[in-house]
């Protein structure tokens, strides 16, 4: 399994970006401090831009990339934001849900995502260190 594209995705679209406090602002801050942040896109329906960036109206007004990436939120009609603006709660709140879906996908399939990822990012780790993974085979 191949998760490079998750961990470092080409492009971004915040979906629901906004000034005011809570996560909308906080995705779009994120994605302005990113090594990919020339290539975040806001979406906001009334808004033509928020913090020097430009808005797009509507998910289906995106460059065809970000769109095409995006186009699944098209037939959503409401997100649940967990979380008051205290991100000290949030992350509570979404570490809750991770361990929560995890779980529930090592029950329902058999993958174990948590030990895929550890596994990766144990690796990536071994790599930056210039030393091997524990289990990866000798050169």
């Amino acid at each position: 399994m191949n998760l490079e594209k998750l961990i470092k995705p080409k492009s971004i679209a915040v979906v629901g970006v906004t000034d005011k406090p809570g996560f909308g602002r906080g995705a779009a801050n994120g994605a302005m401090m990113s090594r990919i942040a020339d290539h975040a896109y806001f979406v906001h329906p009334k808004r033509e831009e928020l913090f020097g960036k430009k808005c797009w109206p509507s998910i289906t007004a995106l460059p065809e990339v970000v769109k095409n990436a995006a186009e699944p939120l098209a037939s959503v009609d409401r997100i649940t934001m967990y979380g008051d603006g205290n991100s000290t709660k949030l992350m509570k709140d979404v570490m809750g849900t991770v361990v929560q879906v995890t779980d529930g996908l090592k029950e329902s399939t058999g993958v174990d995502l948590q030990a895929v990822l550890s596994g990766f990012l144990a690796g990536k780790a071994a790599l930056a260190n210039g030393t091997k993974a524990e289990g990866e085979p000798k050169a």
